[in-house]
């Protein structure tokens, strides 16, 4: 095989490999497009970690933002997150304490416990400790490990 037939086989591998990238983000997407939810935040989850697609922080961004618009409380959860860490967006407190309001009410355990934290530390809020064992307290009511040790250690009591 001469350089020229060599190279041309590469380009066709090539070829072949961007056609099927292409082919299967289009076949992911159209899987997940819907106007439901769920199908929103995953498909947001997929583009923030990676998963099947290239990681693109804008647009799991936009994904998780129109699930959250519709209520979807993981994905209200996760933008807060994106927002507080500034993730593919600048860091915004205001967003990101929105966000993990929205989530906590609707029970998130781990939105309360985060919300508990962001009392507890004044990390983007005033520092306000009953406020934080409020949310300390819904969150280990719904569950969440951390809240509950959270809670017991401004409780005063040993875990």
């Amino acid at each position: 095989m001469n350089n020229e037939e060599f190279l041309s086989s590469k380009v066709q591998k090539i070829n072949k490999i961007e056609f099927y990238s292409e082919t299967r983000d289009f076949y992911f997407k159209s899987q997940f497009q819907k106007d439901d939810s769920s199908s929103l935040y995953l498909l947001g989850e997929n583009y923030y970690y990676g998963k099947d697609v290239e990681q693109d922080y804008k647009k799991a961004l936009r994904y998780l933002n129109e699930a959250a618009l519709k209520n979807h409380i993981e994905a209200q959860t996760m933008l807060s997150i994106i927002y507080h860490y500034g993730q593919g967006v600048e860091v915004d407190h205001e967003k990101s304490f929105h966000w993990k309001t929205q989530a906590a009410h609707a029970g998130c355990a781990k939105a309360q416990t985060m919300l508990g934290y962001m009392y507890y530390l004044g990390d983007g809020v005033k520092q306000d400790l009953n406020e934080a064992k409020k949310w300390f307290e819904k969150a280990c009511k719904n569950g969440d490990k951390q809240g509950c040790i959270k809670l017991k250690e401004l409780n005063g009591e040993k875990n």
